[in-house]
């Protein structure tokens, strides 16, 4: 009988099969094939592997290459597909963009009172590479939670303001030695420094100190921060020791770590909570802090009496914890975290 057909001979097969062993790619080896005869997805891959620097010749040598004979017309002029399905950039200046934005606007007033809120969902929901980032977060971290905890920090305007002068830089090109990323201004993980042994001991990081800022580790920024040497005093007169991020995604998985440490005290106190009551208080604890979350976790029947008594005694700190979570379910309505077509960032 004759054996199985030699597909491991076709280039196509070869990039496919480099792709899923490096869990780039998730669809299989037909879909993949289907899906990359659209030229303006192949385009798309083409445009992701080079900009994520796993590829550095032309196109034209990529589709020989992997592609011999493709067809290679797109069928428009403009971008090829983005990877997440409610990726929209909301900085055109066409006048759809403008009646959308509108729309945007009024949608967040009657359903979250709150007409300013959509720009904190439309920065995030621009940059694919934050996207991944959220997705990708090393401590596994629901990204829609993690999303809404990013969402009042100082690194969503960042992005807005620097996406306004040039469109063309992501979050990924933050960070630096030159330019790192504060954990106070721009991520809210205020005394990160100070509790970087209590996270590398509960295993919830894989960051390192640099302790020498010489440019030591110029290709694997996204695994160090720059701890500060002097404390700081906060607004509530607590001594914190703060730090210096040299990549976004070092950041995001910084702040992933606070994250999955306040789910893990809130499952530990045994007190029932609904889904949303434990995204809400994730919110409450990574504002006001762990202590004086678990406080009011003591002797709680349930969540709803530990939000209420936030809402009731610290509202300052429930208003807060809400629009954070007003952009996460606009984030999680839109699927804006949903990937479309198999394809996987590796960056």
């Amino acid at each position: 009988m004759p054996g199985p057909p030699k597909i491991h001979n076709d280039p196509k097969y070869k990039l496919w099969h480099a792709l899923t062993e490096a869990g780039h790619y998730t669809k299989s080896f037909s879909q993949y094939k289907e899906q990359f005869s659209n030229p303006d997805k192949l385009a798309k891959l083409y445009k992701d592997l080079k900009q994520d620097g796993y590829y550095t010749k032309p196109n034209e040598s990529f589709i020989k290459q992997f592609f011999p004979g493709a067809n290679t017309t797109t069928g428009n002029a403009g971008p090829a597909p983005n990877r997440y399905k409610s990726t929209r950039d909301y900085l055109s200046d066409d006048r759809q963009t403008l009646l959308d934005n509108m729309k945007m606007e009024q949608e967040f007033k009657s359903k979250y009172n709150d007409p300013t809120l959509w720009t904190r969902y439309a920065y995030m929901n621009r940059d694919e590479h934050l996207k991944d980032m959220l997705v990708d977060n090393e401590n596994k971290v629901d990204s829609y939670v993690l999303g809404g905890l990013l969402s009042a920090e100082g690194l969503v305007d960042e992005m807005h303001g620097v996406a306004s002068d040039d469109p063309s830089i992501s979050v990924k090109d933050f960070g630096g030695y030159t330019d790192p990323i504060s954990a106070v201004q721009w991520t809210g993980t205020d005394d990160w420094a100070r509790r970087y042994d209590e996270f590398k001991k509960k295993g919830l990081t894989s960051l390192k100190p640099d302790l020498t800022g010489k440019m030591s580790h110029p290709d694997s920024l996204d695994y160090y921060f720059m701890p500060s040497g002097t404390p700081f005093i906060n607004e509530r007169g607590q001594e914190m020791y703060s730090a210096d991020f040299l990549s976004t995604k070092g950041a995001i998985n910084a702040m992933s770590s606070y994250a999955k440490n306040i789910e893990n005290m809130l499952d530990s106190t045994k007190v029932p909570l609904t889904p949303q009551e434990k995204e809400m208080l994730t919110y409450i604890g990574y504002n006001y802090g762990e202590n004086g979350l678990i406080k009011r976790m003591t002797g709680a029947k349930n969540g709803t009496d530990v939000v209420t008594k936030f809402r009731e005694e610290k509202p300052d700190v429930y208003n807060k914890a809400m629009k954070r979570y007003n952009v996460a379910s606009h984030l999680r309505q839109n699927k804006a975290f949903e990937r479309d077509g198999g394809f996987v960032s590796m960056k």
